[in-house]
């Protein structure tokens, strides 16, 4: 089996983030009460927060849980830090009325402390998972071949042979989403994202296999 998404959206670098700001809005503005939003990292994301933040919308939004997707293990005013880059760029004046913002990682805790923490703090259902398409296939922390495609909880430990550790959601938190954002942005991303897709159907090899039912936004 080949694997196949029918919701491929072609965007324009001019206007990709404004398309992007009122597609999230229609989503959250659908669902009642309290939302749930699942945000990446990264420099296509951080272009997207820094023009939201700055939309006539931003100020108007209410009622929503924002976690982080995945997160390196390290202090959360790091540069490398998803916190502090979403605080930095997303919440740079204020986080909106009656919305929270939660951290993945915590310095005074242990990794399985915090593991278990999470299992019981992060939504089981998130309203809205933002994704960044990686070079290499990745998404979140869920690089190919990694032992979180077999971990059944909602968050698990990624060991780096690089640079550092990282905390992430696992295909738990993926299949229980109610809808799926994903940004793949420029040229080489492109080309890996029409490479997988030719694959057959693969997602211990391809981790973005686990995508089939996501919205995949295609920045020039």
């Amino acid at each position: 089996m080949i694997f196949n998404s029918k919701n491929i959206i072609e965007l324009n670098k001019c206007s990709w983030k404004e398309t992007l700001v009122l597609k999230i809005n229609n989503v959250l503005k659908k669902e009642k009460g309290k939302k749930d939003l699942i945000l990446t990292g990264g420099r296509t994301a951080k272009s997207l927060y820094v023009h939201w933040s700055k939309h006539h919308s931003f100020k108007k939004l209410k009622n929503i849980n924002f976690f982080l997707g995945d997160e390196r293990c390290v202090d959360f005013r790091h540069e490398e830090s998803n916190f502090n880059l979403i605080k930095k760029n997303l919440f740079k004046d204020k986080i909106p009325t009656d919305c929270s913002f939660s951290k993945l990682f915590f310095e005074n805790k242990s990794i399985e402390e915090t593991i278990k923490h999470h299992e019981i703090s992060f939504p089981e259902n998130p309203t809205l998972l933002l994704l960044s398409f990686g070079i290499d296939g990745h998404i979140a922390s869920i690089f190919p071949k990694s032992k979180l495609l077999k971990n059944k909880r909602k968050i698990g430990f990624h060991e780096s042979k690089l640079k550092f550790n990282r905390l992430s959601i696992t295909p738990k938190i993926i299949k229980s989403s109610q809808k799926i954002f994903v940004l793949v942005e420029g040229k080489e991303k492109r080309k890996k994202f029409k490479e997988i897709m030719r694959q057959k159907k693969d997602i211990f090899s391809h981790p973005s296999h686990l995508l089939e039912d996501a919205y995949w936004f295609l920045i020039d």
